[in-house]
């Protein structure tokens, strides 16, 4: 960079490096869904980030964490424990460094790990994504989940502009803490409590994801209870099919169940979608990453 002073350069070969970081795996489903494997610096490990091409938009789930504390029982990243914060370059890289990063519209938190527990990264990340200085992008195309970390998500809602999708499950406090633990924490009731206090009349969105699970939560009292949990609140409901994996005690409700739960919800005044799973053949869809797989192949 001769535009540059030498001492500026000079400064910048002390303190700076250009760290961009290929995929070492890359596997391609039936569908077209891309899933990539980083390896981290320092040996820090190993992280998965999908490519979800959908006509004019391509998606882009990202990992900020390897592993996850919060271990959820039907999530596979949950069950492999947490192993370390992924810094904002080891983020930023996986936006540049898929193969189809220049066709991406859109990215979402709701790879390995919990965004909110590592949310200096994810904030630092947003602000790069978004910034004029920076990639320039909307707000409204990061989208950032979380299993409902409380404080995580005041901070996130007065410092970023950026969509959020809360992952719920069931409404039932006594039924939720059996495969979320956060709920001793961070009950639902006491995170849409929180939402309440925001509007999200805008362009910023708000979405709860609930994975239908056989006999566990998918029948009409629970319908009933997530609507007179979420009543009044301006969001939507994305059901999501369970995707299996080794050592998980669940099914996937069938098609009519899921069906009737999402027409509930509509006629009642909730926006409710059946999310189409993309990539189970590579293990890609949501709940499905763990790096540990990718690593036995």
């Amino acid at each position: 960079m001769t535009n540059l002073s030498k001492t500026v350069r000079g400064r910048l070969k002390e303190i700076a490096y250009i760290g961009r970081r290929v995929p070492v795996q890359c596997r391609e489903s039936a569908d077209g869904t891309k899933k990539y494997l980083f390896e981290l610096s320092e040996n820090r490990g190993f992280v998965e980030s999908v490519f979800i091409p959908d006509e004019d938009r391509a998606t882009l789930c990202v990992s900020s964490q390897v592993g996850c504390k919060m271990g959820c029982h039907f999530c596979a990243t949950g069950r492999m424990g947490f192993h370390g914060n992924l810094t904002p370059s080891d983020i930023l890289n996986q936006f540049f460094s898929v193969t189809d990063s220049h066709l991406l519209t859109n990215v979402v938190f709701m790879g390995m790990g919990e965004p909110m527990d590592n949310l200096d990264a994810v904030l630092k990340v947003c602000e790069v994504a978004t910034a004029d200085w920076g990639m320039g992008w909307s707000p409204k195309r990061i989208t950032v989940s979380t299993v409902g970390i409380v404080p995580g998500i005041r901070r996130f809602l007065e410092q970023s502009r950026c969509h959020l999708a809360v992952s719920l499950h069931n409404a039932f406090a006594d039924e939720r803490v059996q495969s979320m633990p956060v709920e001793k924490a961070y009950p639902a009731s006491s995170v849409v409590s929180l939402l309440r206090q925001y509007d999200w009349s805008g362009q910023r969105r708000l979405s709860f994801e609930y994975t239908m699970l056989k006999g566990i939560n998918d029948d009409r009292r629970h319908a009933e209870a997530l609507l007179k949990l979420l009543s009044g609140l301006e969001c939507r409901v994305n059901l999501i099919r369970f995707h299996s994996s080794k050592d998980a005690p669940y099914q996937t409700s069938d098609m009519a169940t899921i069906t009737a739960f999402r027409d509930f919800l509509n006629a009642k005044g909730v926006r409710c979608t059946l999310r189409a799973s993309r990539g189970e053949d590579i293990e890609a869809a949501c709940g499905l990453l763990a790096t540990q797989r990718a690593l036995d192949e």
